[in-house]
């Protein structure tokens, strides 16, 4: 059987009528010959992502030689938080000349990481500057103070330790050590001291030799 001409000239007529009766144009494909096309009107644009380009791997190399690292006083004092890591001062390039960057306590991004430092390397007659990075892995404890000289501390000085002088058999002997205060080396003198609690063995600060400096470790209880 087959649709009346007059109903499928209405319909092609006015198509808002013939989407609004959709229960018509179901009933119509059911009729033996019927075929009825659905129509979008404004079909929606598919959605296209664009995933931004990676990020260009910036490597600086210079034919000038960098100049040899800044002595930096490190004052364990100074530091904010006991997750902060001292970031040491290093050269970059700028503007065509090399630029000293300061160094700085940093906090870490994450937990178990170490500092690698930034650094200078030969490459084809140039220096290529590696950038520092936060790898993963264990962190040494941190001294209270540390600080880093080229120059040799001097000689210990001879101090006479009076045992009657002694506050209390609690107090211990704090020998006497050389400080350096940024400009130059300064002379603390030894004390008694009594052991703070739960502490009752005084290491005593000294100066290592590490790549050709001077590296001060303070003191501590145990």
């Amino acid at each position: 059987m087959n649709p009346s001409p007059s109903l499928l000239l209405r319909a092609s007529s006015n198509h808002g009528v013939a989407v609004r009766l959709a229960g018509l144009g179901l009933a119509l494909q059911l009729l033996p010959g019927c075929v009825v096309e659905e129509v979008h009107r404004h079909p929606r644009p598919a959605t296209v992502v664009v995933a931004p380009p990676p990020a260009a791997v910036r490597v600086t190399i210079v034919r000038q030689a960098p100049p040899p690292l800044r002595v930096e006083v490190v004052v364990g004092r100074e530091r904010p938080s006991q997750r902060h890591v001292w970031v040491e001062g290093y050269w970059v390039w700028r503007e065509g000349r090399h630029v000293w960057t300061g160094g700085h306590w940093e906090l870490p991004p994450r937990e178990h990481v170490v500092w690698v430092a930034p650094r200078w390397e030969v490459r084809g007659g140039g220096y290529e500057f590696v950038a520092g990075v936060w790898l993963d892995g264990p962190r040494p404890a941190m001294r209270t103070e540390v600080v880093v000289i080229r120059v040799a501390p001097p000689a210990l000085r001879k101090e006479i330790i009076i045992e009657h002088e002694r506050p209390s058999p609690r107090h211990v002997r704090i020998v006497g050590f050389w400080r350096h205060d940024g400009h130059a080396y300064v002379w603390v003198a030894g004390r008694w001291e009594l052991p703070p609690r739960g502490k009752t063995v005084w290491v005593e600060p000294r100066w290592e030799v590490r790549g050709g400096t001077h590296v001060f470790i303070e003191g501590i209880w145990r």
